[in-house]
C-alpha cells in the first residue's frame, strides 16, 4: 500500500470527487444537490465520510481546483460499514461470545466481497494488529493519535446537520461488527433530535452477503433513496 492510501488521502480524494461532479453538473445534466454516496464495507465507509464531511477543511486538498464549492450531499446510503475503528476489536469479542452459546441462523451464501482476513468459528479478524487493515489504512496500528482516530471515524463527524442515511448490517458479520452501524444510528438520531438515520439489520447475514442483494432488499434501498430525494 503507498502513502496515497492511507488515510486522510483517499477520504481527500472523495471530497475532491463530489465538488467535480457539482463543478461541473450543467455539463454533464446533472442535478448537483441531489447526490447521494453509496457504498459497501470500505465503499460504506467512504460513502459515510463523503456525505458527513462536507466542508471540513482537514480533508481539503490544496491542489484541488474546485476548493472553494460547497460539496453539499442530499443523502448517503452505507452497507456494512465502519464507524468507529477504537469499538472493533471489543464489538467482535463480544459478538465472537455469543455466537459459541447462542445458535443464530447461519448464512452459508457466497460472498459478494472478498473480506480479509477471513474469520473461523472461534477467532475473529484483529483490526488492530500491525498487519490489519484498520491499522493499514491508519498507517499505524491502534491506538493513533487522538486526533487522527477523530477524524477517522465517522461517528465522530455526525452533527445536526447531517444528510438523511441508510444503514444496513448483517447480524452475523464477523468482519465489521453489527455494532458498527447500530452505535452510528443511535448516537446520529440524538444529536439531530429525530430518526434521520435509519439502521437495518438483516438477520444473520455476514459480510457481503448475497442477501443484501435480494430483489426484496434492493426495492427497500430504492424505496429509501426516493424517500431522502423527496425531502425538501
Amino acid at each position: 500500500m503507498n502513502d496515497e492510501s492511507i488515510f486522510p488521502f483517499p477520504v481527500m480524494d472523495i471530497k475532491q470527487a463530489i465538488r467535480f461532479i457539482q463543478a461541473n453538473a450543467a455539463k454533464y445534466n446533472l442535478d448537483p444537490f441531489r447526490l447521494i454516496t453509496f457504498g459497501r464495507s470500505a465503499g460504506g465507509y467512504f460513502s459515510l465520510m463523503g456525505a458527513l464531511n462536507r466542508n471540513n477543511p482537514y480533508f481539503d486538498n490544496e491542489e484541488d481546483p474546485n476548493i472553494g464549492v460547497t460539496s453539499n450531499i442530499k443523502g448517503a446510503v452505507a452497507l456494512y460499514p465502519v464507524t468507529d475503528f477504537t469499538t472493533l476489536e471489543y464489538e467482535l469479542k463480544i459478538n465472537s461470545l455469543i455466537k459459541r452459546f447462542i445458535k443464530m441462523d447461519e448464512d452459508t451464501s457466497e460472498l459478494h466481497v472478498e473480506a480479509f482476513p477471513p474469520s473461523e468459528a472461534d477467532s475473529f479478524p484483529y483490526h488492530n494488529r500491525e498487519d490489519g487493515n484498520g491499522s493499514i489504512f491508519l498507517g499505524s496500528s491502534l491506538p493513533k493519535s487522538a486526533r487522527t482516530l477523530k477524524q477517522a471515524n465517522p461517528i465522530s463527524h455526525i452533527n445536526p446537520t447531517s444528510p438523511p442515511i441508510l444503514l444496513q448490517h448483517g447480524s452475523g458479520d464477523e468482519i465489521l461488527p453489527m455494532q458498527q452501524s447500530i452505535n452510528f444510528a443511535l448516537e446520529a438520531n440524538e444529536i439531530c433530535n429525530e430518526e434521520r438515520v435509519v439502521c437495518g439489520i438483516l438477520p444473520g447475514a455476514i459480510h457481503g452477503s448475497v442477501r443484501f442483494y435480494s430483489e426484496e432488499n434492493l426495492n427497500r434501498i430504492f424505496k429509501s433513496i426516493e424517500q431522502i430525494m423527496s425531502i425538501v
